[in-house]
C-alpha cells in the first residue's frame, strides 16, 4: 500500500482529534471514554500474559504517539520506537519529556523498513500489518526473527476479519481516508507460523454494552450532556472491571461476532503473542 498515503493520513490525525495522544491513536473520538476504555483494557490483558523486568530491551514498531510505548518504558530497560508519521512521534517525545523518561530512542521509519541495531527481546507491532500485503508482511515477519533473541516475543495487536479478506480503498475516518486489508485468522496464523510458535491469542475486548446504548438508545440531543457524558463514564468503567469474566462466556463473544458480521467492516481486534522459533 501507499507509504506517503498512509503517512499522510497519520500526519493529519492530530488536528481531528485536538492534539490528544490517546484519541489519535486510538481513532475511537466518537463515543465519550470509549478510547480511555480501550487503551485500559487492552494493557490489563497484555500485561497479564507478559511480564516485563528492568533488564529488557524492547522495540515499539508502529508506536505512534507513545501509547504503548510509555508503559513499556516504565518496566524496561531501553525501548526502540518507531513511526512512519513524525507528528506522532513529536507528540510521543512531548510525553515522554512530561513522564521524565529518558531510555525511549525515537526513529521515524516505516514497518516495511525498520532498523534495529541490536538485538531485542521483545518486538510489539500494535496496529499497523493491516497496511502492507502479503509479501511485505512476511518480509517484516521474517527480519522480526532475526532481531530477537533466543526465545524472544513477538506482541501483535492487529485487526482481525471475522469472514473472508476485506481490501478497504479509502477508508473515511472523520473525512481523513486511508486503506486497509484485514486478513481472517486462519491467514494471519499461516502467515506467522513459518518463524514463530503462537503461544497465545485473544481479542483485546469483550462485547462493549456502552457502545450500543450510546449509538441507539441515546436521543441525538442528548449524546454530547454533560450527564451521558458522567453516565458512559460510570458504564465504561463497569466494562472494563468485568471484562476478564466477560471475555469468558463464549456466548458473548458469539454476540459480538454476529453483530460484527452484519456490519460493512466485520473487523475485531486480536493480541498474538509469538515465540521465535
Amino acid at each position: 500500500m501507499e507509504k506517503e498515503k498512509i503517512k499522510d493520513f497519520w500526519d493529519k490525525c492530530p488536528c481531528i482529534c485536538n492534539e490528544n495522544p490517546l484519541l489519535i491513536t486510538t481513532l475511537s473520538f466518537e463515543i465519550p471514554y470509549h478510547a480511555v476504555y480501550r487503551d485500559k483494557t487492552e494493557k490489563n490483558i497484555l500485561f497479564k500474559i507478559i511480564k516485563l523486568n528492568p533488564d529488557l530491551i524492547l522495540a515499539d514498531i508502529g508506536c505512534g504517539t507513545g501509547r504503548w510505548t510509555l508503559d513499556f518504558a516504565g518496566k524496561c530497560k531501553k525501548v526502540i520506537a518507531s513511526d512512519i508519521s513524525e507528528t506522532l512521534i513529536e507528540i510521543g517525545r512531548t510525553e515522554a519529556l512530561k513522564k521524565k523518561l529518558t531510555n525511549i530512542e525515537w526513529k521515524q521509519e516505516s514497518i516495511s523498513d525498520f532498523t534495529l541495531n541490536e538485538p531485542v527481546d521483545i518486538i510489539h507491532i500494535g496496529g499497523v500489518l493491516l497496511y502492507v500485503h502479503d509479501s511485505d508482511f512476511i518480509n517484516i515477519i521474517r527480519r522480526c526473527n532475526e532481531k530477537l533473541v533466543n526465545g524472544g516475543l513477538l506482541i501483535l495487536r492487529e485487526s482481525i476479519s471475522l469472514t473472508k479478506e476485506i481490501m478497504v480503498e479509502d477508508l473515511s475516518v472523520a473525512g481523513n481516508k486511508y486503506s486497509a486489508y484485514y486478513r481472517p485468522i486462519d491467514r494471519f496464523i499461516n502467515l506467522l507460523e513459518k518463524y514463530f510458535i503462537i503461544e497465545k491469542t485473544c481479542e483485546t475486548h469483550s462485547y462493549v454494552f456502552p457502545v450500543p446504548f450510546f449509538l441507539y438508545v441515546v436521543p441525538k440531543f442528548l449524546k454530547n450532556s454533560k450527564f451521558i457524558k458522567s453516565f458512559m463514564k460510570l458504564l465504561y468503567e463497569i466494562q472494563w472491571r468485568m471484562d476478564p469474566y466477560l471475555l469468558r462466556i463464549k456466548f458473548l463473544t458469539h454476540l459480538k461476532h454476529s453483530r460484527l458480521k452484519k456490519t460493512k467492516y466485520p473487523v475485531t481486534q486480536y493480541f498474538f503473542i509469538c515465540r521465535k522459533k
